[in-house]
């Protein structure tokens, strides 16, 4: 019995020792799993955070991918609105300048009166592609700042909602109003630009329900510095823009618009060229009534001269009768534009040589350097264009002024301007006192350096 006990009590301190064991055994597992696990976590995290970048990366590259398609679509559409409207402006060049040295010529009021008609739809029609071009145009920054000009936010305005008016829904009803003098001095395309995509966004606001854009032109208070200034308000009764989200709309690359429907540029883009302008934004915004930006510009108070008037007389008639009349070289591939400006010349009473090739052109100044006063020549030709036409007749005769005419200006460098002598830039179709004013004080020069 004795004996028994005793191994019992041995057999027990031996599971009390094994157990020993495996409790430390278990504690050291247990503190190893701990350590496998806090790893693992770690590097569960660490994956879920590079798969949330990556998939922030997919989303950046898909959002980049479309802006591209995007620019690379209104390119196209710029691209081809410009040739169209090159070879639409030679022909409403050929009906105007036609029309023009027909009233001209002619005496009678009923037969006047009817080229009137078709004076005033040809001008029109040159104003149409005048807005098609503006839309599409690209320029760069120091070329906007240089063609900035005194100019009219209501003829700007008129302009932009005549491109708008046909693409909005019937239900939506533009309103505007403006006071006699809104004037600022500015580049008329940036203008434009910052105009269409305010009422873009109130089309937008508004959607498929019955809708009002408001434009109107206003005296604002002065300025800090005591100086006037203009307010340009463009006001809709779309949805409103929520408060959290109307401070950030000017952040490039924030819209509030659908996944496709907007790149959050727009509003950026306005910005940046009021604020080029020394101008600001004032934004009035309530979610299910309405929006209105409120964009203050500098006053000009300077003149403004309006184009559209006819022709000088005492312009017209400034060569009629001299015999030291300059003579002129009138080069462009279209026979019915050298036709239609040669005869125009001749009533002024200018010396003049038509010629439809820039080939010829050329062989005719390398054969007689000294035959011709001044050359006008088109841009766009066969063979050699007007820039290469102007830089050889410059490698001849560097003296040689020339103007340019063109349908379409957008691929003109400055720099190659000064490369041919080229006096001024002359965009189809050509008015006669536009005409006449670029030529004149030229022409004047030339006369005096004859005597």
């Amino acid at each position: 019995m004795p004996e028994e006990l005793a191994s019992l009590i041995e057999a027990i301190d031996q599971a009390y020792r094994q157990s020993d064991v495996d409790r430390e055994i278990l504690e050291r597992s247990l503190d190893l799993s701990s350590e496998e696990l806090l790893e693992a976590n770690e590097k569960l995290r660490n994956s879920y955070e590079l798969a949330l970048k990556h998939v922030e990366t997919e989303k950046a590259l898909r959002r980049s991918e479309q802006q591209l398609r995007q620019a690379s679509k209104l390119r196209i559409i710029g691209q081809l609105a410009g040739g169209i409207a090159h070879d639409f402006n030679n022909i409403l060049f050929i009906i105007l300048a036609n029309t023009e040295l027909t009233r001209t010529r002619n005496k009678e009021a009923e037969i006047d009166q009817r080229l009137e008609q078709i004076l005033i739809a040809a001008k029109r029609g040159a104003d149409l592609v005048e807005r098609i071009l503006t839309f599409s145009r690209e320029q760069s920054p120091e070329s906007e700042e240089k063609n900035r000009q005194p100019i009219r936010l209501a003829d700007v305005v008129t302009d932009v909602l005549g491109l708008l008016k046909p693409t909005l829904p019937a239900t939506i009803t533009l309103e505007h109003s403006f006071i006699e003098k809104d004037q600022v001095f500015a580049n008329r395309l940036q203008i434009h630009r910052v105009i269409l995509n305010l009422c873009s966004n109130a089309a937008q606001a508004i959607g498929s329900q019955a809708g009002t854009i408001w434009i109107r032109t206003l005296v604002a208070e002065d300025d800090a510095d005591g100086k006037s200034r203009l307010a340009l308000e463009v006001e809709d009764t779309g949805c409103g823009i929520e408060p959290e989200a109307l401070e950030r709309i000017f952040e490039p690359f924030f819209t509030t618009k659908r996944v496709g429907a907007g790149t959050g540029l727009g509003l950026a883009m306005v910005d940046g060229i009021v604020s080029s302008l020394g101008g600001c934004i004032e934004t009035q915004s309530t979610p299910g009534k309405g929006t209105t930006f409120r964009i203050l510009l500098p006053r000009y108070d300077g003149g403004y001269s309006d184009s559209s008037e006819s022709a000088d007389p005492a312009l017209a008639a400034s060569f009629v009768g001299r015999t030291d009349a300059p003579h002129l070289l009138v080069v462009d591939d279209e026979e019915s534009i050298v036709e239609v400006l040669g005869l125009q010349f001749q009533e002024y009473g200018l010396r003049v040589t038509r010629e439809t090739s820039p080939l010829d052109a050329l062989a005719y100044i390398q054969a007689e350097p000294g035959r011709f006063d001044l050359i006008l020549t088109d841009l766009a030709m066969p063979k050699m264009n007007g820039l290469e036409l102007a830089q050889n007749l410059h490698a001849v005769r560097p003296d040689l002024p020339v103007v340019l005419m063109t349908g379409w200006d957008a691929n003109i460098v400055p720099e190659e301007l000064d490369q041919g002598q080229i006096k001024a830039v002359l965009r189809k179709p050509i008015h006669q006192r536009d005409l006449l004013e670029v030529l004149r004080p030229l022409l004047e020069e030339l006369s005096e350096e004859s005597k």
